[in-house]
């Protein structure tokens, strides 16, 4: 008969065995509390979590089973908080982004304007030439923050402006006053809404200039790298005729940069002209050009054919001449400086008609 062999297990060997079943204890006799608390900061830095990781891992190889449980337990739960707390960030973050961060990373901040026509233009300027040189001087204001995008649902949600001035550090924009009340969240100086150009370069542009009486306001958009200066030669009220040929660019219904043409059909009183050119809802803020480029008015209103359905181009500008005289304005001191400097360019006169000689090259306004 074989007799079977007895394992004998002594008390030592039992304590052994009860300490080595307890991970909790195991945990707090091998990471220190210091270091727990030390390393819980890691979780914000997940490539140095990486690194620290891997080197305590492979420190302990060295020691003993229970040493190597709590190593490993330690570091699981350091990725597994890392990893919620990151994924929360990065979803709070693509559904709410702060509105300062929002405004710095999608908003241009200058824009590179650079190419003018030379005004006034020595010789008579028909559809085709207004279209090709003074479509460039013309932007659309939209809401700010965001481009301007066209559609056939814009059309009550953008008008025009164009540019007057050009310096270093930015360019002067007139514009309407309707149309600023309608689309900035304040009509106030220092407001902001959005500028596009005819290239597509958007920016926000801040309002610098209310007209005390008319309907006229002044935005500022800042220039990026600007080797150029312009100045927009002006015509004078008293000098438009009626009979006269203008042209009117502008965006109709949302029809971005559309050009038409007409007559001044009247002088309203001492600020307003009538105009034959077609005029819809886009157009408002629109510049009013005459053959040789000046620009005469700014479109401000269309007549409602809801009040009298046979009525017919009956389109009417406010004259643009009272940009010059600061005192008919309130004025940041950006846009005072802007128009006192206008001013100066327009002080002979009307602006006559540019003469030169066959080989004199036309110089840029400054």
């Amino acid at each position: 008969m074989i007799e079977k062999e007895k394992i004998v297990i002594t008390s030592e060997e039992l304590a052994e065995s009860v300490i080595s079943d307890q991970p909790p204890s195991a945990y707090v006799r091998y990471i220190p509390l210091w270091w727990r608390i030390l390393s819980s900061l890691l979780v914000l830095c997940p490539p140095l979590l990486s690194v620290v990781t891997i080197g305590e891992l492979l420190r302990a190889r060295r020691r003993d089973v229970a040493a190597r449980h709590a190593c490993a337990y330690h570091y699981c739960c350091l990725w597994i908080v890392s990893g919620l707390f990151w994924t929360g960030l990065l979803l709070t973050l693509s559904i709410w982004t702060p509105k300062n961060l929002r405004k710095h990373v999608s908003r241009p901040l200058a824009l590179n304007l650079d190419s003018f026509p030379s005004l006034p233009s020595a010789k008579t300027l028909n559809g085709k030439d207004i279209a090709q040189q003074m479509s460039a001087l013309v932007v659309v204001v939209h809401k700010a923050e965001k481009p301007f995008i066209p559609s056939h649902e814009t059309k009550l949600s953008c008008g025009a402006g164009a540019v007057t001035f050009a310096g270093n550090k930015g360019c002067l924009i007139i514009t309407s006053r309707h149309v600023v009340d309608a689309l900035s969240s304040s009509t106030q100086l220092g407001g902001r809404v959005g500028v596009t150009l005819h290239d597509g370069q958007w920016a926000d542009g801040t309002i610098v200039g209310l007209h005390r009486n008319l309907d006229l306001a002044l935005l500022w958009i800042v220039r990026d790298a600007a080797q150029t200066k312009f100045a927009q030669p002006l015509r004078g009220f008293k000098t438009v005729e009626v009979g006269e040929l203008v042209f009117v660019i502008g965006h109709p219904a949302g029809l971005e940069f559309s050009i038409s043409s007409g007559l001044v059909a009247q002088t309203r009183g001492k600020d307003m002209i009538q105009l034959s050119a077609p005029v819809s809802p886009g157009n408002s803020g629109g510049p009013v050009y005459d053959v040789h480029g000046r620009l005469i008015a700014i479109v401000q209103s269309v007549f409602d054919k809801k009040k009298n359905p046979n009525a017919e181009n009956l389109n009417f500008a406010v004259r643009a001449d009272d940009l010059i005289n600061p005192e008919e304005w309130t004025l940041s001191k950006v846009g005072r400086d802007a128009v006192v400097l206008l001013a100066t360019t327009n002080q002979h006169g009307d602006n006559e008609p540019q003469k030169l000689g066959e080989n004199e090259p036309a110089e840029k306004g400054d």
